[in-house]
């Protein structure tokens, strides 16, 4: 027996719930953190934050992390300067008076820049915290000190072209109205005057303002207590804990069914009866009901049930939705196989049959049984489709409790004639004797139990009178809830079963 066998068997269920859960933890935080490490390389040095107070936002990159030397500046759409970050890293190290490698400081120096805040992030990654502060401040100094000088070279160049336009605008001027110029060139000319002396102006004025000084605020952000790889491990473990939890809630329904399966097995075992115990499927009814129908259909045909008018007889007070549904497909089955089939249903309609038989404008019983199985007039028991329904109280009048009534006796006796398939509900009051005058003449039965409400007690007689009178064939339907309970049979499990 392999190793997972012998967990399966010997492991408790809540052991191997709990190892589930942590497994899925473990794999969630290790797949978030390789992940995150994955992604761009972290410093866990001091960062400095250049925040501009430009509206114009000159410095500004594409978006991304660029590592050095390729943060950039823009300066205009067909042109875009480079920054010497190796220059800044030298003039910082030399103004801190440091005895540093310049190519190493370069190689663990990083800015970053928000394209939408126009923030630029200096960072230097050291294993000495206070010397990654100093760095990152000297060094985010020193690109201050660059981007100024850069700004006003341009400024400066820019002044200049202005002036040398306003000249010759003027000289333009001059000679046009030596030459006689129309009124509407000259306008046009005195226009271009106007604009480019108010530019002229208006660079003066902002220069003698200070704006030109390319006021940064510098502050330091104290790094968090959890990083980003930390951070996202940390969720990364949150969702794989949701998961493992919801992985342990299906496996235990799973290991529930399994073993309730293979307890009613054994307990069945050795009662002398062909046996077969369903699953609950999970409570798909329609998956119940196909598993159930095929098990015996396929016995049927195999063994070739020699009576001309096979009849499926069902019972049970009050638990009855899936033995009726169970009831009315085997009988499909028989009859499409070209047999006259006789359902006969000894017990008090359903809750869902109530419901239905309660509404407004709801049919009667007889109309809601033909019509579940395919036959249009019940009331005459005329043969439709190979298919016949009896049940005791037609019309819409049944009594409050079918076991006490003498219609029982009789519906007994009519019975007396050999049957393919018998199905029990769990809950049915009939008494062993009953039982047995039903049985002794089934060629398969099937005995519906409720998972968490059926005992190991109440099981085993489900099968015994079946196994005494060597019914061929035993189907015993485990409905959804719980696993088979290891207690004594309890007298108030008749009430309880006998909701619907």
């Amino acid at each position: 027996m392999s190793w997972t066998a012998d967990m399966r068997l010997y492991a408790p269920a809540f052991l191997r719930r709990v190892w589930i859960v942590l497994l899925c933890a473990v794999i969630g935080a290790g797949v978030a953190y390789i992940l995150s490490v994955s992604g761009r390389p972290q410093y866990t040095g001091q960062t400095l934050v250049l925040v501009s107070q430009r509206d114009a936002g000159n410095w500004v990159a594409q978006s991304g992390v660029y590592p050095v030397p390729a943060i950039a500046t823009w300066e205009s759409a067909a042109q875009i300067e480079v920054a010497p970050i190796g220059e800044l890293v030298n003039s910082a190290i030399s103004t801190l008076d440091l005895s540093l490698n310049p190519s190493d400081v370069l190689e663990h120096t990083l800015f970053e820049v928000d394209p939408l805040t126009k923030v630029i992030t200096v960072s230097v990654d050291e294993d000495d915290p206070e010397l990654a502060r100093t760095l990152s401040r000297a060094v985010a100094e020193a690109f201050v000190a660059w981007a100024q000088g850069t700004e006003r070279q341009r400024l400066e160049s820019f002044v200049t072209t202005l002036s040398e336009k306003r000249q010759a605008v003027e000289g333009q001027m001059a000679a046009a109205q030596r030459l006689g110029v129309s009124s509407a060139e000259l306008g046009e000319l005195e226009r271009q005057l106007e604009t480019t002396t108010e530019w002229l102006e208006q660079i003066t004025t902002l220069e003698l303002v200070g704006t030109l000084q390319a006021s940064y605020e510098t502050k330091a952000v104290t790094p968090s207590l959890l990083g980003a790889h930390e951070g996202r491990g940390l969720a990364g473990a949150a969702v794989g804990l949701v998961l493992g939890i919801g992985i342990a809630m299906i496996g235990a329904r799973s290991d529930s069914a399994v073993r309730s399966r293979e307890r009613a097995s054994e307990v069945v075992m050795g009662l002398g009866a062909d046996v077969e115990v369903l699953p609950s499927s999970h409570g798909r009814v329609p998956k119940i009901l196909d598993e159930a129908t095929g098990v015996l259909r396929s016995w049927l045909v195999r063994n070739g049930a020699a009576a001309e008018a096979a009849r499926v007889v069902v019972t049970g007070v009050g638990t009855s939705c899936e033995a009726e549904d169970i009831a009315f497909e085997v009988a499909r089955s028989l009859a499409a196989a070209g047999r006259r089939v006789r359902v006969v249903l000894l017990h008090e309609p359903s809750q869902r049959l109530e419901r239905e038989l309660q509404h407004p404008a709801g049919p009667g019983l007889a109309e809601v049984l033909a019509d579940r199985a395919g036959i249009e007039d019940l009331a005459s028991s005329t043969s439709v489709a190979g298919l016949d329904v009896v049940h005791l109280g037609q019309g819409g009048a049944y009594p409050e409790d079918l076991i006490a009534s003498k219609a029982l006796p009789l519906a007994m006796a009519s019975l007396a004639e050999h049957m393919d398939c018998l199905v029990l509900s769990a809950g049915g009051n009939l008494q062993p004797h009953q039982l047995d005058q039903l049985l002794q003449n089934a060629s398969a039965a099937i005995y519906i139990l409720r998972m968490g409400r059926a005992t190991e007690d109440e099981l085993a007689e489900a099968v015994s009178g079946a196994a005494e009178r060597h019914v061929p064939r035993v189907c015993v339907m485990l409905t959804p809830a719980s696993g088979l309970s290891h207690r004594g049979r309890d007298p108030r499990s008749q009430a309880s079963t006998a909701e619907g």
